[in-house]
């Protein structure tokens, strides 16, 4: 079965679907300044500025203080509070800031701790601002709970991924429409008499190199026999990416839930706090998930695809033969695909984008059959009208053979091996 389509064939949108255009950039746009906004907000609050005042107390002035009151307030999170008296150039002043951190967290049991340390009447030190004798704190240390300035970081990083989907990752008219559209308004203003300037020529000389490109000798040299294709990626490395990039983000989460956990086991709840928690813990969970199945895939059985010649020119053939290193007992069905994609990428104004089309599509084989799916035979012929393997600056073919296996109760099988199509023979 071959699906074959005009390589970035997109239709341009206008009248109502403009409008919903539109929109959707507008609802990007808002929807990608909460996030970012707000994590801006949050960060600054929670983390920067607390990290800025710790930075300056490091010059503060030590003075004896008596504490006034001392105890842990809240019902759901909690909040040391702690006031004090002390004197300054002969003048009394009073303080309530135990430290730069104000956020109530959860963890009682921890904070009834410290409030225990500072109880009413007894002296402590605490810090003055020389400059600015009504500002103090008892404790000018890093806490534990600081970390939780980390947590604005995604909601910002979510917010930067909508811009840039909004401003550069949207889908535009393709390079194969507009050149053809430019040659022929160039040719009907030749024919009219109109000059075209300089720019919109080189343009559509720049959007006509893929289809001016040509092979050099070395390209078109080909070693005699078969060839043993290469993957394009292994489920293996990825899972150990994904491991890594696990690993890191839960230990940081793993600070957080285990200074609620002691409440959660007692099922005290704190509704902001723990909601704040649920999406990390989930974004943790699903990365981890991702990487035991690609872990998983790794020891699907592994297949060997051999093809007769290194190089296969347009409207000729070739011959594929498919293995498997382990058994495939587990495997019930098999499928071979050919695909061409076309990968294109131009600038407009000042934003860069790609476009992405997958031109011909083509099932080669597809069994049931246990025999045939622990290896066999197919030929391959590049249909002649298509376009051949190419790498330029802005524009990319790519042909690759794709093979499926449908593995019940198990990660599928999926694995691409890049194939060279070259010009005509």
């Amino acid at each position: 079965m071959s699906e074959r389509q005009k390589a970035l064939s997109v239709k341009g949108v206008s009248g109502f679907g403009g409008l919903i255009g539109c929109f959707g950039m507008v609802f990007g746009f808002v929807f990608s300044s909460m996030f970012f906004g707000m994590g801006s907000l949050f960060l600054w609050m929670i983390a920067l500025q607390p990290a800025l005042k710790i930075w300056d107390a490091a010059t503060w002035v030590e003075t004896p203080c008596t504490i006034t009151k001392s105890e842990v307030e809240g019902d759901e999170s909690y909040k040391v509070v702690v006031e004090y008296d002390y004197e300054i150039s002969g003048k009394q002043h009073s303080g309530n800031q135990y430290n730069f951190f104000s956020m109530s967290t959860g963890g009682r049991t921890s904070k009834e701790r410290i409030a225990a340390q500072y109880k009413e009447g007894t002296q402590h030190a605490c810090f003055v601002n020389p400059s600015e004798p009504t500002e103090s704190v008892i404790d000018r240390s890093f806490s534990s709970s600081m970390w939780w300035g980390l947590f604005p970081i995604p909601f910002i990083l979510v917010g930067l991924v909508g811009y840039w989907f909004v401003f550069f990752g949207r889908s535009k008219l393709n390079l194969a429409e507009r050149a053809a559209k430019m040659q022929q308004e160039a040719m009907t203003g030749s024919q009219s008499g109109k000059t075209f300037s300089p720019l919109s020529a080189n343009r559509v000389a720049s959007l006509l190199e893929l289809s001016n490109s040509d092979y050099d000798e070395e390209d078109l040299f080909e070693e005699p026999g078969p060839v043993t294709l290469e993957p394009d990626a292994s489920r293996f490395g990825i899972a150990i990416v994904l491991f890594v990039f696990a690993t890191f983000w839960n230990g940081i989460v793993s600070i957080f839930v285990f200074q609620r956990l002691g409440d959660w086991l007692q099922f005290q709840f704190s509704g902001f706090e723990d909601l704040f928690l649920v999406p990390f813990i989930l974004i943790g969970i699903g990365v981890f998930l991702a990487a035991i199945y690609n872990l998983m895939a790794s020891f699907n059985p592994r297949p060997t695809l051999i093809l007769s010649r290194q190089l296969i020119p347009l409207g000729s053939s070739a011959q594929i033969q498919w293995s498997f290193e382990q058994g495939t007992g587990s495997i019930r069905q098999l499928k071979l695909v050919l695909s061409g994609i076309e990968e294109a990428t131009y600038r407009r104004g000042t934003n860069t984008y790609t476009d992405s089309e997958t031109f011909h599509e083509e099932i080669l084989f597809e069994t049931t059959d246990s025999l045939e799916i622990r290896e066999g035979q197919v030929s391959v012929m590049i249909p002649s009208e298509t376009m051949h393997s190419f790498q330029g600056g802005n524009n990319k073919i790519e042909w690759t053979l794709q093979l499926k296996g449908d593995i019940p109760l198990w990660p599928d099988i999926d694995t691409k091996f890049p194939i060279r199509v070259v010009p005509h023979e």
